[in-house]
């Protein structure tokens, strides 16, 4: 595992890296490197110079990454390559040498792999396990196929073996047609009898999320997890929202070293496993997606039963875990009474300016305080139910979040070209209120820290109680107190202060106030 620690600095050297060169470096016939990111200078020299002292070595990359460093030098050391899966990307990370030993996990071969993020990789001395790999390799190479494109190897389906006498298993995607890895993990994920813990950079795939779900809250399995922050805050496609709004004990990473000179390099949960109770690990370089299972990026899995292993695995999660934060219970927001605080206005239709120009993402929810105390919002959250399969959206209020004696605040797709400014506003550009053929409804739910419903508004049934797209583009405004109900709730006709100058005859809203 590697050991990036939490901030600026914290770094350790990488013994998995040493490894790897050592490795490299010790072989006698052989070296197959299948990576999709590889800009580590001691790996890829180890690898040339290997090669120019007469070691068989060739390489299997990403069509898309002869920008890399390492995939530069190995091309002009001629080193036999072959790249593709244009359509996905081709995500493995391993290296067979000398036909029996593997190195594989979900570390990509960089600075930031090693050092930044938060990895796993594994070094595995088998040969049965190694030429398993091979074969995978070899149908890459020689057909130069990738993703859906490739067909199954001689003896694909056999892909049980054993290692220190527990039985291991080994899938390679996407081969949909004759095993479909993401069914074969939501198995171990139903059968499960104590615990659930995962580690995870990105997790998309909604079947294994509603079963792991499922598991907790109907079989009463420990389920414990830690995502990425930020991949999971930033991806519409994410399903964290799933879990953090069945106030499940999940967390976001707390990963923050990331490198000086750029915020996207380092700082990420980039590992990618599951550990079931206490006996099983999944892992490899497979994010929990479509995309990765089926719908044709190149990727290997592996599972082990050696509960040696399986307890490695559980002391990194542990780890990973308790460094963790979740936005929701750890945020110190305050717990309220049902209508405390009211969904007072949301601008579903979008704005439209006075000259035509129509911005239909351009919306906005407002949150009203009616009492005469302050309110510690920290951690709650807005949840709107969607129709479109990826978008399950959650919004939850950063700590340091307040509203004050009968203030508004107003939750926004942006502050940057848009129809309002309202000084208390929160923005949330993955705000997805309303479409009319995808979501043809309006329905939120306003949570405290504990889970308790303080208001609802809409209903996923109906359409919009009101507002609308007509000549002018309206609010929905709140005037009774059951936002479930059609009477709670009238089209604004007025557009307020906080409505910029050249949208105030065509978009009816008032932000901030009654």
């Amino acid at each position: 595992f590697t050991q990036p620690g939490t901030k600026l600095g914290e770094e350790q050297e990488s013994i998995a890296k040493k490894l790897i060169c050592d490795y490299i470096k010790g072989a006698k016939q052989s070296i197959d490197v299948c990576i999709y990111e590889l800009s580590e200078p001691e790996i890829y020299n180890a690898i040339i110079e290997a090669f120019n002292r007469g070691i068989n070595v060739r390489f299997v990359g990403d069509s898309e990454n002869m920008t890399f460093s390492g995939y530069i030098a190995l091309s002009n050391a001629h080193i036999p390559m072959v790249l593709g899966n244009s359509d996905k990307i081709m995500h493995n990370k391993f290296i067979i040498i000398d036909d029996i030993l593997l190195i594989t996990g979900s570390a990509n071969f960089t600075y930031t792999g090693f050092y930044k993020n938060n990895e796993n990789i594994l070094f595995i001395r088998n040969s049965s396990i190694a030429n398993y790999y091979k074969k995978e390799f070899d149908n890459i190479f020689y057909s130069g196929k990738f993703g859906t494109k490739k067909t199954p190897f001689e003896g694909f389906l056999s892909n049980t073996f054993e290692l220190e006498g527990y039985p291991t298993k080994v899938f390679f995607t996407p081969y949909y047609s004759v095993q479909k890895t993401d069914e074969q993990i939501i198995y171990y994920i139903t059968n499960a009898q104590k615990s659930i813990h995962f580690a995870i950079f990105s997790f998309t795939h909604r079947d294994m999320a509603s079963n792991m779900i499922k598991m907790a809250k109907e079989k009463g399995i420990e389920l414990k997890g830690v995502f990425d922050k930020y991949w999971h805050t930033g991806n519409v496609y994410s399903v964290h929202d799933w879990f953090f709004d069945s106030d499940l004990d999940v967390v976001f990473d707390g990963n923050e070293n990331v490198s000086p000179h750029n915020p996207y390099h380092g700082g990420k949960l980039h590992s990618k496993f599951m550990v079931i109770d206490g006996k099983i690990v999944i892992t490899g370089s497979l994010n929990f997606s479509a995309a990765g299972a089926k719908d044709g990026n190149d990727e290997n899995v592996i599972l082990f039963t050696d509960p040696r292993i399986a307890s490695l695995y559980e002391e990194e999660f542990l780890k990973l875990f308790n460094l963790g934060y979740n936005p929701i219970k750890d945020a110190g927001g305050d717990e309220a009474n049902e209508g405390e605080v009211l969904i007072n206005e949301i601008l579903w239709a979008g704005s439209k300016s006075d000259s035509g120009v129509i911005k239909y993402e351009d919306q906005f929810i407002e949150l009203k305080n009616m009492t005469s105390k302050r309110i510690n919002i920290s951690g709650w959250r807005i949840f709107g139910l969607t129709k479109k399969s990826y978008r399950i959206r959650l919004f939850i209020f950063p700590k340091g979040s307040y509203l004050e004696p009968n203030e508004h605040v107003v939750v926004c797709y942006s502050t940057n070209k848009t129809a309002f400014y309202y000084p208390k506003s929160y923005v949330f550009n993955q705000l997805y209120l309303y479409h009319s053929t995808d979501q043809n409804y309006v329905y939120l739910e306003l949570k405290d820290p504990k889970g308790k419903i303080i208001d609802k508004a809409g209903d996923p049934n109906l359409s919009p109680f009101a507002g609308g797209r007509g000549s002018a583009f309206q609010s929905m405004k709140r005037i009774g107190s059951n936002g479930l109900l059609t009477s709670s709730w009238t089209s604004t006709t007025t557009a307020n202060n906080y409505v910029l100058h050249g949208y105030k005859n065509s978009t009816f809203a008032t932000p901030g106030t009654d």
